[in-house]
């Protein structure tokens, strides 16, 4: 079956324009319209800051003795934090995309290691994580779904993730008031920070408690802030094809606007039901199949 061709920045810049009556648009035209596209990026971001694409999950290292972590570069609002840990380390043989050869002492049946996490816990794919999917106890080649992050390579270090440590979230002033703040251990509360430091810039960071007492893994599911998303990322590429027909408006109300053409008042409603019926369909809580009702006394 044959996929439609993804739709990029520039394609849509120019379908936008073309609908307000420039068939042939100019470069110049384009690189205006690119600052459109922000501009309903961030109409977006502004009515909604929990869209159902923008859920993303992350994965990174803990040091021994460091409790303070930067929240990713696109972070916006977290949903959970939890620390990864297992019994079967090693140093990798050789890695690739998509495989890892691991330590020629381990041993797991194929049933447990199946479905397990493998983390790569130092070296050059630092913090690549991904699901193992298929484990071969002769070759010691374990295959993963989807491929690494950032591919690992021989000599990095690893663990196989059999233990999942879900944090609870605190305030950080509850962190202030704890009587022995210096404890050490595996962490069992997380306490986002606000932004504006030298680790965390705009996205904020968190901190743990105890202080990691070991090299521990991270899992962070968040929602990302789209006003921050890599441009050449795969999630905005899926905004892209899935919310295409809004940016085409965008550019194409925008087009209007600039032209000073009375068209522009008619679309800038279109424009807004759009985003409304958007938001309906994907954002959480939105939706009935997503509501609750709870009857008290």
């Amino acid at each position: 079956m044959a996929i439609p061709t993804q739709p990029t920045l520039t394609t849509l810049c120019t379908e936008g324009i073309k609908k307000a009556g420039y068939p042939s648009p100019s470069s110049a035209q384009l690189t205006r319209a690119e600052d459109w596209v922000e501009e309903t990026k961030n109409d977006l971001w502004n009515l909604e800051k929990r869209w159902k694409p923008l859920m993303i999950m992350t994965f990174g290292v803990t040091a021994d003795g460091k409790s303070r972590y930067a929240m990713p570069s696109d972070f916006e609002q977290d949903l959970s934090v939890v620390i990864l840990d297992g019994t079967h380390t090693g140093t990798l043989q050789a890695g690739a995309a998509g495989t890892a050869t691991l330590a020629s002492s381990e041993s797991m049946t194929t049933d447990y290691a199946q479905g397990k996490l493998l983390l790569i816990t130092a070296g050059t794919g630092l913090g690549s994580c991904s699901q193992m999917t298929g484990w071969n106890n002769t070759t010691k080649v374990a295959t993963v779904t989807p491929n690494f992050t950032v591919t690992p390579a021989v000599a990095d270090s690893y663990t196989v993730v059999d233990v999942h440590y879900p944090l609870r979230q605190s305030t950080i002033w509850d962190r202030d008031g704890d009587y022995y703040p210096h404890d050490s251990g595996i962490p069992t509360h997380y306490f986002p920070i606000g932004q504006g430091n030298a680790d965390a810039d705009e996205s904020g960071e968190f901190e743990l408690y105890p202080i990691p007492d070991d090299i521990y893994g991270i899992q962070i599911r968040y929602y990302a802030n789209l006003m921050l998303l890599d441009l050449n990322s795969e999630v905005l590429k899926g905004l892209y094809r899935r919310w295409r027909n809004v940016f085409i408006q965008g550019v194409y109300m925008k087009q209007l606007q600039n032209d000073r053409n009375a068209k522009y008042y008619d679309e800038l409603k279109i424009y807004r039901g759009m985003i409304d019926e958007l938001r309906f369909k994907d954002a959480y809580g939105m939706s009935l199949s997503e509501m609750q009702v709870r009857i008290v006394e």
